[in-house]
């Protein structure tokens, strides 16, 4: 599928969302991210999830 990125954070294929440096964000999950409150669960894995932006195991891929 053309178009289709991994998203970094679910870690699903989709088509829309954005790119911080080379990593691919899904539109659903940046909209998450942004409600999402520091004392909530969700929050230590978004934290976690955006730690991949560093990594040099991200490999941008077309």
């Amino acid at each position: 599928m053309t178009g289709v990125k991994k998203c970094i954070i679910c870690e699903n294929e989709k088509r829309q969302g954005y790119y911080i440096l080379s990593s691919f964000i899904c539109k659903e999950c940046e909209e998450k991210i942004v409600q999402t409150e520091t004392n909530e669960q969700a929050y230590m894995f978004f934290v976690k999830q955006l730690g991949k932006i560093n990594s040099k195991q991200n490999i941008y891929h077309s």
